[in-house]
Order: structure tokens, then sequence, then C-alpha cells
């Protein structure tokens, strides 16, 4: 009798321990509070993954740190996070002998981002920096494709500048409800949802795919936009070596001026009740449904919720 091939068994993989650590995404100081516990735990830091995010929202600016929702939400956290986490990816990557990963997640909507904005006759280049925090001219379209453009920007730049720590931009697509949710928050969005969402829908299993080749595979080249498992030709602005001079200068003169503001203490939540905006000037700023993946070691992994360079 001819012997049957034997099936390969699945290698199980456990979690030994998950540490939670709590976040505000809206807030730098909140941030800052967030890697100082982290590096209170003394743990190795393989990775960073920065998939949290607000879609399509009206004109908003976070509390207390007066910055528009998508700017804030989606760049300006990530950015903080990698920056003040920096020193603990290249100490990693040196006694480890693998380069440090830092996935930054993107979109297709990049392409959507400020060109010309309404109102103005000055072109932007893609990031409206004169009016970033302003409500003249607002377009909640395009202030979203704006800060899904920081991110390839962002990756590019850390892949230049930071030795021994390789980033990517990721476009995952559109998928489960979460997204549908939050365009149906403002007038018009369930319309503009149901036009996009046949060309960016995929399947979680694509979406998480194009995330880990990133987040784990050593022979990518990094600082590239990534989208279903391969490299891919972003927008015309998204490839400007000098807007991503810009952003990197811009986002540290605004995290150096939130941080000179009186500090304020974090127990999860600030002052006002919750991370967003408050009052009559702007709305309340919505939570991001999303966090961030701290890759620590097999054994240990640490949970939060934003993202810059070398914390004081």
């Amino acid at each position: 009798d001819e012997e049957k091939p034997k099936k390969k068994k699945k290698k199980k993989v456990t979690m030994k321990e998950v540490t939670i650590l709590k976040c505000d995404l809206s807030s730098v100081h909140s941030v800052k509070s967030f890697c100082r516990e982290f590096q209170k735990l003394a743990l190795p830091l393989h990775g960073i993954l920065c998939l949290a995010g607000v879609v399509v929202q009206p004109f908003a600016l976070t509390k207390p740190d007066g910055v528009e929702t998508h700017f804030a939400i989606n760049h300006l956290s990530h950015y903080a996070m990698v920056s003040f986490l920096s020193d603990e990816l290249t100490r990693t990557a040196a006694v480890a002998g693998n380069d440090g990963k830092v996935v930054l997640v993107s979109s297709n909507a990049h392409h959507w981002s400020y060109r010309v904005r309404r109102g103005t006759t000055k072109p932007s280049r893609g990031i409206d920096f004169e009016n970033l925090n302003s409500s003249y001219g607002y377009s909640a379209i395009n202030s979203y494709g704006q800060s899904k453009l920081c991110p390839i920007l962002h990756a590019w730049r850390i892949s230049e500048t930071v030795n021994g720590v390789r980033a990517f931009a990721v476009n995952p697509g559109q998928f489960g409800e979460e997204l549908s949710k939050q365009f149906g928050e403002y007038f018009g969005g369930s319309i503009v949802h149901s036009l996009v969402a046949p060309f960016t829908k995929v399947s979680v299993e694509v979406a998480s795919a194009t995330v880990l080749l990133c987040l784990t595979n050593s022979g990518l080249p990094p600082g590239v936009y990534y989208s279903e498992c391969k490299p891919t030709r972003s927008s015309l602005p998204s490839r400007d070596p000098r807007l991503a001079t810009q952003l990197c200068d811009e986002s540290d003169e605004m995290i150096r001026e939130i941080l000179a503001k009186k500090h304020v203490e974090f127990s999860g939540e600030n002052e006002s009740g919750g991370g967003g905006g408050g009052g009559s000037d702007s709305p309340k700023v919505p939570r991001s449904p999303g966090g961030m993946v701290m890759m620590t070691s097999p054994a240990k992994m640490s949970i939060g919720g934003d993202s810059p360079r070398g914390m004081k």
C-alpha cells in the first residue's frame, strides 16, 4: 500500500501576554504620556503599526490641541508617537540585527487631497498648510485625502532619515461597516460612500495581508506605498521630497507648540470628558475606531492608540 502523504501540522502561535495602554489620538499630550508608560515597561520595540483614523468628518478642532480633526488623528498623533519612540525602535533593531518596522495606513483617498482650496487662488501641492486649522473653504473629502497623503510622505521621510528603521505606507482598502458609518455622519456622506464602495471594498483577509506583509517581511524596499501586497504608484504630491520635508518640519513645530502649552494630565480622557472638540465654536471630535499595535517580542505585545522623534 502506498503511504498517504502526511499533512503538515499548522504551527500554533500563542499570545502569552498582551499589555493594553490607553491613548487619546486627538491629544499630543496623551500620546506623550502613552510613550512614557510604554518606556517604563522596558520592552524591546520591533515595530509600530499606525492604523487608527477618522473618515470624512465635518470641520472640528481637537481640544485642547486645536488641530483639525483629520490631520490630528490620521497623521499628527502617529507622527508624534513614531518620533517619541524612535530611540526604542533603533536600539531594538541594533540588538536584534533586524530593521525596525513602521507601517502607516494610508488610502487611495490620498489622490483627493487639496489642490486649490475653495475660495483661494494659491495651489497647495497637496497639503494646505496655510489653512490647515481653518474652516475657510473646508472640504471633508479633501481634508481626509490630505490626511491620508501624510502617511506616504512620512513613510518616505522615516526611511530616508532614521537608521535601522524601515517604513511603509499601506492601502488596505475599504472593509467592514465602520467606514460606511463614518461616511453617514455628515450630509451627503452616504451618497459618496455608495459611489466609491464598489471600487475600494476588499476582504478583511486581503486588507490584513498587505499590512502584515510590510510589518513582517524584511526584504521589501522601504518608503514605498503598498496596495494589494505589491508596490503601487501613488499620487505626484506623495512623491515630492520637498513636501515630505515641509510636512515633517510643520509637524515638529506643531508638536513643540502643543507641548509648550500648560500640561494636561490624562487618565484615559481629558478634562472636557473626551478626546474630541467641544463647545460652541468646535463640534465634538469623534473618537477613532482603531488604534496602534506595537510589536515588542514574540511573547508580548502592546496595544495603544497613536504615534514622533526622540522624546525628551
